[in-house]
This record gives C-alpha cells, structure tokens and sequence, in this order.
C-alpha cells in the first residue's frame, strides 16, 4: 500500500520491483485491493521499447477505504460509500 501511496500511479512490475516480489504475488494482492475498491487501475503507461501488455497505474481510490500502519482502519471518503469491507 505505501508504494501506491508515495509512488501513484504506479504499475504492477514497478512495485513488484521495489518491494522485492514476484509479479504474480503483487497481482494477486492488488486484486484483492481491486475488489475490495480500495485501489483503482488508472490508464495504461508508455511501454519504453518493451513488448507485451502494457504497464497499467495503480492508485489509493479516492472515495473508497484506506489502510492504517498498525491496524486496518476503514474510513469512508464520502456518505453513503458503502463500499468499504474488511479484506
């Protein structure tokens, strides 16, 4: 969460990169993060003379719910969210 905090928007591979863990991992978590509407996917970044799928932005979704340091603190963004739930 704090690569996407500090960092947005910030690709999959970029934080897979510097937090130390595979692609997969950080794809399985921010699928999580994805359903549960904490992060939101942004637009899609240049490839850099890179072949594949192109590199897609992550980002804290601004009416959703966020993650404290020491405990998981939901806080709705605005009224009626209702979107929040625990992950």
């Amino acid at each position: 969460m704090s690569e996407i905090l500090l960092k947005s928007p910030i690709p999959r591979a970029k934080i897979a990169e510097s937090i130390s863990l595979t692609q997969a991992s950080v794809s399985r978590i921010t699928r999580e993060l994805l359903d549960a509407r904490i992060i939101v996917e942004g637009e899609a970044f240049p490839s850099d003379n890179r072949r594949g799928r192109q590199f897609i932005g992550l980002s804290l979704n601004p009416f959703g719910c966020y993650v404290g340091r020491t405990a998981l603190v939901f806080e709705l963004a605005e009224r009626n969210c209702g979107s929040c739930s625990p992950v």
